[in-house]
């Protein structure tokens, strides 16, 4: 998620929504250990990215 927080202050849009993917599909895991606050910013940046 740091790293697409970053990708979006550059710019770089496209780059951030694939990390925004890769963090969605690990945090759908089973078993994948997702805080509260994280997923806040997740769900964040997933809605930046919309149409998904």
């Amino acid at each position: 998620m740091r790293a697409a927080g970053d990708l979006f202050n550059r710019g770089e849009n496209d780059l951030a929504c694939e990390q925004v993917k890769q963090a969605q599909n690990l945090a759908e895991q089973p078993g994948a250990a997702v805080d509260q606050a994280l997923r806040q910013q997740l769900d964040t940046y997933r809605a930046a990215c919309e149409p998904f």
